[in-house]
């Protein structure tokens, strides 16, 4: 499994344009990869800083994804309408609570 992070800030009047990308974002995730790659969107309680953290199954699954149309079209759409953003970063799994 391969994890990454990523957060941005939207800015205050494109919130809605923001919330419906991410919806179709995990829709069309759903729809073309299943399980193999997952992605968990958190936000602060005044909707407008985001954190994404993605699990994806293999280095041939993330390739896949990465280079996707739709990770392209979502990607353009929070550049158009957010104040910041960080760069992806990869992390190394620990530990957790799941089973």
């Amino acid at each position: 499994m391969l994890y990454t992070i990523f957060q941005y800030t939207v800015k205050q009047d494109r919130v809605k344009v923001v919330r419906e990308a991410i919806d179709h974002q995990i829709a069309s995730i759903k729809r073309e990869f299943g399980d193999a790659v997952q992605l968990k969107i958190f936000s602060s309680l005044d909707d407008r800083s985001y954190l994404h953290l993605a699990s994806i199954k293999d280095d041939e699954t993330a390739e896949r994804y990465t280079n996707s149309p739709l990770l392209v079209k979502f990607l353009t759409v929070l550049h158009e309408n957010c104040e910041t953003y960080s760069q992806l970063r990869k992390l190394k799994f620990v530990n957790s609570t799941d089973d």
